[in-house]
């Protein structure tokens, strides 16, 4: 019978500071004993609220990294698309001589990346909800189920350990909001280019284009017939274009190196890399709240 064996010098991957967070914070709550006299955990169905309310935050940020998953496939498909058919249309259009230029290219709008893009900021918008809602348990006098009341209490020159918090993080949750709020109550975005070019001077340059979207809230764009008309190619692009010629004695030019290539421009990222940003954002975050109330020991601030 085989056996699987596990490599000798094989370590268990560190926790994350996220993860030991929960956990810690896990650890207070199932030490402290339900009593009557309690401000905050009176009775068991206290306890488990406020711990759902911590799973909540949790299970959104699950949420969100499904759908950066599913940005991380639709990208992986497009690539693969987009290679082949370059290559298909290069190979229908070989005919031209050696010495002839040209260049072919492809684009669309890839509307199925701005959808996951709103629910991955909407899912991680409503986890810090809840984990607003159980923060305010330790604040007397505070009630709220949205991160814009805690905001809005420090901008009044509120202070304490839970606002110390926000205020560490208050461009990023600001940015999130405003970001959110915009894509998802005020406009539809605009979606990003998706697509290939082929160029061939002497020798074939072959380019995929790269899925940006604005690092800053974007901004209202209108969406008619009229202004699809006027839409601008490749937006959020930039285009690099290289190449290397070698001249001999008789004066004949020969191409010896041609690339294209595209990157985001200046205020756009790639999606893939503004979706991680945003994770590592709500991962430290949260870390630094859990580790908070936890130093609170989830009693009541007086």
């Amino acid at each position: 019978m085989n056996k699987s064996k596990s490599k000798p010098n094989s370590k268990p991957k560190p926790k994350k500071r996220y993860d030991l967070a929960i956990s810690g914070l896990l650890e207070v709550l199932d030490a402290i004993e339900v009593d009557p006299q309690q401000k905050l955990f009176k009775k068991w169905s206290d306890k488990e609220h406020f711990e759902s309310l911590v799973m909540f935050t949790v299970r959104k940020r699950e949420a969100a990294m499904h759908h950066s998953e599913n940005v991380a496939r639709l990208r992986a498909a497009s690539k693969r698309s987009a290679i082949k058919e370059a290559e298909a249309a290069l190979a229908k259009h070989h005919s031209p001589p050696k010495e002839v230029s040209f260049s072919m290219s492809s684009r669309s709008s890839a509307t199925a990346y701005v959808h996951e893009l709103s629910a991955f900021l909407a899912a991680l918008r409503s986890g810090l909800d809840f984990l607003t809602k159980a923060a305010v348990e330790l604040m007397p006098g505070v009630t709220s189920d949205s991160m814009g009341t805690l905001l809005k209490l420090l901008a009044k020159g509120q202070t304490g350990l839970i606002l110390s918090v926000v205020a560490k993080h208050e461009p990023w949750l600001a940015l999130l909001r405003d970001y959110r709020d915009e894509v998802v109550h005020r406009l539809v975005m605009e979606a990003p280019s998706s697509g290939w070019r082929v160029s061939k001077k002497g020798v074939v340059a072959i380019a995929e284009m790269p899925i940006v979207v604005p690092k800053a809230t974007p901004k209202f764009a209108f969406d008619t017939r009229r202004a699809q008309m006027m839409m601008e190619d490749e937006v959020g692009l930039m285009r690099m274009d290289s190449h290397a010629t070698a001249t001999y004695d008789n004066g004949k030019e020969e191409m010896l190196d041609h690339k294209i290539a595209f990157l985001p421009a200046p205020g756009y990222v790639d999606i893939g890399e503004f979706m991680q940003a945003h994770l590592d954002a709500y991962d430290a975050f949260v870390a630094d709240m859990l580790e908070a109330l936890t130093t609170l020991k989830l009693q009541p601030v007086k």
